[in-house]
């Protein structure tokens, strides 16, 4: 999974609410004046929005479509909305301005869910410890509290180098899941999830130090887990 997602979903793909019986032509559409007559028209339209995109990850999706709601009442985007400015009441030109404000703010929500959850992999913070803190410190790099998607794309460049096996581990990471999830999609052991992420830690720990890792033991990777499939 690459942390530069493609976040656009066409308007066709969003919601078959966008063309109710009374607003059949462009030329009948008023554009709603009010947030709450936006939900009222249109209450499945930012749930739609974020479920058809494939690109989200599953576990973010409810609190993400909460956020949009959100930003679509702090930022007054259908109160804001200028036919005079857009060219008109089209019904086209009203949903991609809605559209617009949603994907915005989609991308900084998915960058923040990621980088939060880098930032909880690196500080160890769900198993507690204070070791990855104590080697962040050492290394100078203490400020290094809430790496951006550049930091995190270096990162996934690095692992896919040194421990290509992990790439999978780390995506699910990325996407939010739990120890116990990682561990049931793969089929391991949920230990065995635990010392991967130590792994990734310290492997963070050398890139940014400027360090090879160290060799495998054995000279090979472990063997690859599938994911596996649902019926």
């Amino acid at each position: 999974m690459s942390t530069e997602l493609e976040l656009e979903v066409s308007p066709d793909e969003v919601s078959p609410d966008v063309s109710t019986p009374e607003e059949a032509t462009s030329a009948e559409f008023v554009a709603p004046k009010t947030f709450e007559e936006f939900l009222e028209r249109y209450p499945k339209l930012v749930r739609s929005f974020v479920y058809r995109n494939p690109r989200i990850p599953q576990p973010m999706k409810d609190d993400l479509v909460q956020e949009l709601l959100l930003k679509l009442v702090k930022s007054r985007a259908i109160e804001r909305f200028d036919p005079a400015k857009t060219g008109g009441t089209d019904k086209r030109l009203f949903f991609n301005f809605v559209y617009m404000v949603m994907r915005r703010e989609m991308a900084n929500q998915v960058n923040k869910h990621q980088t939060d959850a880098f930032g909880n992999l690196i500080r160890n913070e769900e198993e507690g410890s204070e070791d990855i803190k104590k080697q962040l410190k050492r290394a100078e790099m203490s400020n290094t509290t809430t790496p951006d998607i550049s930091a995190i794309e270096e990162f996934r460049a690095f692992v896919s180098k040194h421990r290509p096996y992990l790439l999978d581990t780390l995506d699910m990471i990325l996407d939010g899941h739990y120890c116990y999830e990682i561990a049931d999609a793969y089929g391991l052991h949920i230990g065995s999830v635990t010392s991967r992420k130590s792994v990734l830690r310290n492997l963070y720990r050398d890139m940014l130090q400027g360090k090879q890792p160290r060799p495998i033991r054995g000279g090979r990777p472990p063997r690859l887990a599938q994911k596996k499939t649902r019926k």
